[in-house]
């Protein structure tokens, strides 16, 4: 009597088929965060400008990057980590959390997209081109 044939194991192509697709998922959602608009290299922040303090893996950070962005709203950002200023104007701050955003002379901690939206109707920055 002839030995039955193992069946393949069925694990390794779901396996593989869960990876690729949470590598897809991941860069679908990395594709929607724009890409850092840097303070004094990319761009010279004037008054019309929102500066903030941000750190390459903060979420917050890519919130508010995404509703500027969106909103087509001027503005850069220094990063805490790897630039000199930010790390300076980071160390000046009272309260150490990221991001901070300011606009003239209002100072904005965290991401509070209507506490922002209300400062900028204020200004009348709002959904300029």
């Amino acid at each position: 009597m002839a030995e039955p044939v193992p069946k393949p194991a069925r694990w390794p192509p779901l396996a593989l088929a869960t990876l690729v697709a949470a590598w897809i998922a991941v860069m679908a959602v990395r594709s929607q965060v724009p890409p850092a608009i840097e303070c004094d290299l990319t761009l010279r922040p004037d008054a019309d400008t929102v500066v903030m303090l941000s750190a390459s893996w903060c979420q917050y950070c890519r919130a508010a990057r995404r509703f500027l962005h969106r909103e087509h709203i001027k503005y850069c950002e220094y990063d805490i980590e790897t630039s000199t200023e930010g790390r300076r104007r980071y160390r000046a701050q009272t309260t150490y959390v990221i991001p901070i955003l300011s606009l003239r002379d209002q100072v904005f901690i965290g991401f509070d997209e209507s506490q922002i939206t209300q400062a900028l109707i204020g200004y009348g920055l709002r959904g300029r081109q």
